[in-house]
């Protein structure tokens, strides 16, 4: 056997041992690099926040000071009002505050304009009441202009909408353009320094009242009536979405539009209400999924509302038990029970992690589309073809704000706008179910439940179109196209109806009535017993269809003091005959709300007065056309600064 060839392996070694020193060379470079960078950050990082704090205190200092050398923002505005607005206007501006515009050489204020004594202030800081309102708008529909020298009222009202409500809606209907004022002008001056402008228009009032307030002028353009302010005022929630006290601060011109808002509060509790169904779905797609093989998305699809199915069914049975009522707490407490059921397992197991990772290829985007795309194509059919979904109605609405309120299981018969419920009634309990947890009311609600079963029935759809054809693509595409015509006919074979015209005819209210419906179901949370004073033999259902369970004889064969008191406290309250006697029912039986709606006749209206003169006992919450509701001064629904110390005083 030859010797080993050393001659060839040593110029191998050498190259070997010159990589090896080369990578030792470069890696204590790095090394090296890496230690004096961190050195240098190390040193650099304080040094910067220092000369950051120490250049931006520099810059807002001097933005402050260059305050101090420009007019007055009175000044600015007092000369603006005299150039701009006619002489012998009327001007009108808060109480407990500067009245602009300040005299200026040449021209006197008071001379110039009507701007001086009691009728030319806005009491708005004192307790909204019915006499207050009445001279408030008084006022208001005499002025020419209303001038805000500083933001104390904007700043200071809207924080106490249950004290104010009146002077709120005033406000905010204001600087929104909707009381018959344009918002003309605003003046102000902001730190600004190298270009760099800070605006504290939100800031405590000792720093952006006192050196620099912001002056607002409105113009009474439309000169409504007293009447037709007063109406706008009582029904503000007609005109929402209004500004809040933020957007009032912050607003420099007018013309405040809702929709140029990237989030408005119906969209946020859309996707409140899409998050809280997607993470249900994602729990019981854990507690199921890994165990539906025969399905190739493994249960994505039908996931998607088999959360929320789960949650109000335990909600439904611990009702049922007595365990708890059908309440929100309990809505939330059995959606955490479902959230505990698949989160547990997928953190404590990673051979469940295992599985769902192995089960959830190929087709979890598209099932995820799928739901995603039953929403978006509902959307769009609802704001295109409104009339498609008969459902979108009345009786629908009533249905679901009866479920959104009714905590007990299962419901009384005579509680629902429908009658007795039987099995069906499932269905709409989910709906409510799920209004309850996103906290919403009326035809939001309606909306909001009827996009997610737009994601419902899309998800569905995809679970069986991938068993069918195997091909995701495929199966996304008919889910797309089979969603809105599986809605459709779902409704008209369940139902019977083909139109949403019929719906309507069903509920048999008049435009008042279905006003005051909505209003109530939004405006009046929780479930209050409401009595609805009715005229003769009339059976009025308004407060049913609003979900609201109503005050009534209960059906006694016998003729006990309880049945007969109870019966007594009825007809004493829906007569209204008798106001003293009205609250005593009332408040023996824990009825909070009178409810008055249909034909005013001149019994009713004269009955209403004798109302309208106890503002110790009722306050009047609503008010349009023949439609009227009272609340009783024991109630959470009184407004509390409503004549509630007017004996006292």
């Amino acid at each position: 056997m030859a010797p080993p060839v050393v001659g060839h392996q040593e110029p191998e070694q050498g190259a070997n041992r010159r990589k090896s020193t080369l990578a030792k060379l470069t890696k204590s470079f790095e090394t090296r690099g890496r230690m004096k960078l961190a050195s240098i950050l190390r040193r650099a990082i304080p040094a910067s926040a220092l000369l950051f704090v120490l250049g931006f205190s520099l810059v807002y200092a001097v933005a402050w000071i260059q305050l101090y050398l420009q007019p007055h923002p009175y000044r600015v505005a007092s000369e603006w009002i005299f150039e701009n607005i006619p002489q012998g206007s009327v001007l009108l501006g808060p109480h407990w505050d500067d009245r602009l515009p300040l005299s200026i050489p040449g021209k006197d204020a008071p001379r110039y304009y009507v701007m001086e004594g009691r009728d030319a202030e806005l009491p708005l800081y004192e307790r909204d009441t019915k006499e207050k309102l009445n001279l408030v708008l008084q006022r208001t529909a005499k002025a020419d202009y209303i001038i805000f020298p500083t933001a104390r009222m904007a700043d200071s009202i809207p924080r106490m909408p249950e004290e104010y409500p009146h002077s709120t809606a005033y406000l905010q209907l204001l600087w929104s353009e909707k009381l018959g004022f344009t918002f003309l002008k605003s003046i102000k001056d902001r730190p600004s320094f190298l270009g760099i402008t800070f605006n504290d228009d939100l800031a405590d009032e000792s720093f952006s009242v006192y050196d620099h307030p912001k002056v607002v002028i409105f113009q009474n353009t439309e000169r409504l009536s007293i009447e037709d302010m007063r109406e706008r005022i009582l029904n503000a929630k007609r005109y929402e979405p209004l500004p809040t006290m933020n957007e009032i601060l912050l607003m420099d011109q007018g013309g405040w539009v809702a929709t140029a808002k990237i989030v408005t509060p119906r969209l946020r509790k859309f996707f409140k209400a899409l998050v809280l169904t997607f993470l249900l779905c994602g729990s019981f797609w854990i507690a199921i999924g890994s165990r539906l093989r025969f399905l190739p998305d493994r249960g994505i699809g039908i996931s998607f509302v088999g959360g929320i199915i789960l949650s109000g069914a335990l909600t439904w049975v611990f009702a049922a038990l007595g365990i708890t009522p059908f309440n929100k707490a309990a809505c939330v407490f059995a959606g955490v029970v479902v959230g505990c059921m698949g989160l547990l397992p997928f953190v404590t197991s990673a051979a469940t992690r295992a599985r769902l990772r192995g089960a959830s290829r190929g087709h979890t985007v598209f099932a995820v589309v799928a739901i995603l795309g039953g929403v978006v194509t509902v959307a769009v059919t609802r704001i295109n073809f409104p009339d498609l979904f008969w459902s979108a109605g009345e009786v629908e609405r009533f249905a679901l704000a009866f479920f959104s309120r009714n905590e007990t299981i299962p419901p009384e018969p005579n509680w629902s706008p429908a009658g007795a419920q039987g099995s069906f009634y499932f269905g709409h309990l989910l709906a409510g179910w799920l209004a309850r947890v996103v906290g919403v009311w009326g035809s939001l609600a309606y909306e909001v439940c009827f996009l997610i079963l737009g994601g419902a029935v899309g998800g569905a759809i995809y679970s069986l179109a991938a068993v069918l054809l195997r091909r995701p693509w495929y199966a996304l595409v008919i889910t797309l196209a089979a969603t809105v015509p599986a809605i459709r006919g779902a409704h008209v074979l369940f139902n019977g109806y083909s139109s949403v015209e019929t719906a309507h005819a069903e509920v048999g209210l008049d435009p008042n009535e279905r006003r005051l419906v909505e209003w109530l179901a939004e405006s009046i949370p929780g479930a209050p017993m409401v009595v609805e004073a009715c005229d003769g033999g009339a059976t009025p259902r308004v407060a049913l269809r609003a979900g609201l369970p109503r005050f009534r004889e209960e059906s006694s064969e016998g003729n006990s003091p309880h049945a007969q008191g109870r019966a007594e406290a009825v007809r004493s309250a829906c007569s209204l005959a008798d106001p003293q006697g009205a609250y005593r029912a009332m408040m023996s039986y824990g009825v909070g709300l009178i409810v008055i709606s249909g034909n005013t006749t001149p019994e009713r209206q004269a009955a209403l007065a004798r109302f309208a003169e106890r503002g110790d006992l009722y306050a009047p919450i609503y008010s349009e056309g023949d439609s009227i509701v009272l609340a009783a001064a024991f109630s959470e629904y009184f407004p509390r600064a409503y004549n509630r110390v007017a004996s006292v005083e």
